[in-house]
């Protein structure tokens, strides 16, 4: 019962919240996945977000996924400067 506030907190997300949530998260896992392979010398070669000539266009789908996750895992949790800046964007309206 140490962790209900998780819970709750999750439930308290609407719809939207949950499925960005949820697919942040699948997109930093499936990034080390291999996202395509061709033909090589010795079989097929298989490369991930992070190699090949597109690395540079992995590496900013996977720090924006990052940004996201860690933004709702920070309203789920309940971390100090996710309360700050709550107060901080309720200050200026």
């Amino acid at each position: 019962m140490r962790l209900a506030f998780v819970h709750k907190n999750f439930r308290e997300l609407n719809f939207e919240e949950r499925a960005i949530f949820v697919l942040s998260f699948t997109t930093l896992i499936s990034s080390y996945f291999p996202w395509f392979s061709y033909p090589g010398n010795d079989g097929h070669v298989f490369q991930n977000i992070f190699q090949g000539e597109t690395f540079l266009l992995g590496i900013l789908i996977f720090l924006s996924s990052l940004i996201i996750f860690l933004f709702f895992l920070g309203k789920i949790f309940e971390l100090k400067i996710y309360k700050k800046l709550r107060k901080a964007i309720n200050k200026d309206q």
